[in-house]
């Protein structure tokens, strides 16, 4: 399974996105507050909803 990195800004905050292999859901995970994000599943949804949790947090 591969993975992408979201990056906020100034760098302090890294959201780790994957899919799982079985299920085909997206998920990423802030490894700063361990929130979970999702946007129905979706890989670049929840890239880009990452890229905001990353930025805002």
């Amino acid at each position: 399974m591969a993975r992408t990195l979201v990056v906020s800004e100034d760098g302090a905050t890294v959201v780790e996105v994957s899919t799982d292999d079985e299920t085909g859901w997206t998920t990423g995970r802030c490894r700063a507050c361990r929130a979970v994000i999702s946007d129905r599943g979706h890989f670049e949804d929840t890239v880009e909803a990452s890229g905001l949790h990353a930025d805002q947090h």
